[in-house]
């Protein structure tokens, strides 16, 4: 169904001080529809079919496909002063708002009557202002949602400098005695890489935790057994604990440590040595 929108400066119009005028104006925007016309069209009087000399240019306007009595008994106006007021709609007006077609609002063709302003107000866009502030609103949060995230990502780069600035100080802290370079080395698995070295700086750490247990020679076991048998391979994440658990079963099960070994020799051996000190 044709919609038309009434625009509210018709309130400080000429027209809307004329009754009959502006309700005959008002019921043929209703009545309208819009329509296309694609050469120009002479305007013919309201009471004759003769040609007033004025013709509708081509565009789209909004088309009332009814005569004049019909227009005026839709509107309930009087056939007197409804004619009067088709005439004086269909007539130049210098004080008019709208200077398009010298004022004239509403003129009779061939076939009905033409609306000429009926596209003009009812593609104007009431809402351009609010969609325009809203638009502004939208942008300038994406704008601060950007800051925001771009400060984030500036301040997780940031922390990530310090905190490899920190690990380079501590590498570069730790001793060059050669405490820290690997032993042995053990193949591994798992996504921490393929390999995992011993350092003598945590040999001597266990050293002190197991007295008297051969550390470095359970270490070459453990290494033995991890080469024997690769699909029981660990993790770098879990060698330090595989190997702290060897030494405590090397512990529990009583193996030979250096003081044992000694004190098992036979007694001829140990009074042997006695003698020759």
């Amino acid at each position: 169904m044709p919609f038309v929108k009434l625009d509210c400066g018709i309130l400080n119009s000429t027209l809307w001080f004329e009754r009959v005028a502006r309700e005959v104006f008002i019921t043929s925007l209703l009545m309208a529809e819009p329509c296309e016309l694609t050469e120009e069209t002479p305007q013919l009087a309201v009471d004759s079919l003769s040609e007033t000399g004025w013709r509708v240019p081509p565009g789209w306007y909004g088309f009332v496909p009814a005569a004049g009595v019909g227009i005026l008994h839709r509107a309930g106006v009087e056939p007197a002063e409804g004619i009067e007021a088709l005439r004086m709609l269909g007539s130049p007006e210098a004080s008019s708002r709208s200077p398009e077609f010298d004022g004239r609002r509403l003129v009779r063709v061939d076939g009905g009557y033409i609306v000429l302003n009926y596209m003009k107000y009812r593609e104007r866009d009431y809402t351009s202002a609010e969609r325009q502030r809203r638009y502004r609103e939208k942008k300038a949060l994406r704008r601060d949602v950007y800051e925001l995230h771009r400060n984030i990502t500036q301040a997780e780069a940031e922390a990530e400098a310090e905190v490899q600035e920190e690990r380079t100080r501590t590498e570069s802290a730790e001793p060059q005695d050669g405490s820290s370079l690997p032993v042995l080395t053990f193949q591994t698995i798992g996504t921490k890489g393929r390999r995992w070295d011993l350092s003598q700086q945590q040999v001597n750490l266990w050293v002190a935790a197991y007295p008297g247990l051969d550390v470095m020679a359970e270490c070459r076991k453990a290494l033995a057994w991890v080469q024997a048998n690769l699909s029981r391979r660990k993790t770098a994440k879990g060698m330090p604990r595989y190997l702290v658990n060897w030494l405590n079963r090397a512990t529990d099960s009583g193996r030979p440590t250096t003081s044992r070994v000694a004190s098992r020799r036979p007694a001829w051996a140990v009074e042997t040595k006695q003698q020759g000190g």
